[in-house]
């Protein structure tokens, strides 16, 4: 009977986007961002990796659909109120509910940013 050998424990498994960002499920969709974030820590060009099924919750990075384009904003949900903020500018061209309801111009939620992934 042999013994395992030792350099197994230090040998590396190999990367797999799928297992990272789980990419492979229908409702997983990649996108690149042109803009980019310096205070979400996202640089132009990056691809945004966004899970339709998925819930967002407070805080969260989704991506919506106004006047046909696919713009990324922050979810807040505060007071029973929800708000999308710009991502530099979080005060600064928010759309809130508590006047999007009124005049009906709410915009359709596309999914969750769920990973990012930068190149050098």
């Amino acid at each position: 009977m042999a013994f395992p050998s030792p350099v197994k424990d230090f040998e590396e498994q190999s990367l797999s986007l799928d297992q990272l960002c789980n990419t492979r499920a229908p409702s997983v969709y990649l996108m690149r961002y042109a803009r980019g974030s310096q205070r979400e820590y996202i640089k132009p060009n990056s691809v945004l990796v966004i899970d339709l099924a998925a819930k967002p919750t407070s805080g969260s990075l989704i991506v919506v659909i106004i006047n046909d384009e696919h713009i990324v904003r922050r979810y807040v949900l505060a007071g029973g109120l929800m708000r999308l903020e710009l991502l530099d500018e979080p005060m600064k061209g928010h759309i809130s509910s508590d006047n999007a309801l009124f005049d009906g111009n709410w915009p359709q939620f596309f999914g969750v940013v769920t990973n990012t992934l930068t190149y050098p």
